[in-house]
């Protein structure tokens, strides 16, 4: 996973749409409708609560791939095929226990651990669809 800086910013920025847009709907839900006639104000503890949710992941993310390139260096006859699906294993491991551990000072473990699992899932599309249109990009340049 050998991202560029802007490849990076591209994701988080990503991760955090997806995760305020994910926490401001089920907030419609549960409130059925009644957020919406708040107009934007209400929408901003959502950006703020997805942005610090992003930035713990792509933390978890780093320190995914730390760990893998240690296991890699401990073992350097190994091939290096799997190590993105390592990186993004250990990091999604990574990130539902820490998350968990931090919603869970009050309690109700099971939920939490639900709540985590989702996220995880939420973290995934914005890597995937950066890492696509970076190998999109390199065969495009490879083709000319």
């Amino acid at each position: 996973m050998n991202f560029s800086a802007r490849q990076w910013w591209v994701g988080f920025a990503l991760d955090v749409v997806i995760k305020a847009a994910l926490l401001y709907f089920s907030a419609v839900l549960i409130s059925l409708g009644v957020i919406l006639t708040g107009g934007i104000g209400p929408a901003i503890p959502f950006v703020l609560i997805a942005v610090s949710i992003s930035g713990l992941y792509f933390l978890c993310l780093f320190f995914g791939e730390r760990f893998v390139a240690w296991l890699g260096s401990a073992d350097p006859e190994r091939r290096h095929a799997f190590r993105p699906a390592l990186v993004l294993i250990f990091t999604n491991v990574l990130f539902v226990v820490s998350f968990t551990v931090l919603v869970s000072a009050t309690g109700n473990f099971y939920d939490n651990v639900i709540l985590s699992m989702i996220l995880t899932a939420s973290n995934l599309p914005a890597i995937l669809l950066v890492a696509a249109a970076r190998g999109l990009a390199g065969r495009l340049k490879g083709l000319r």
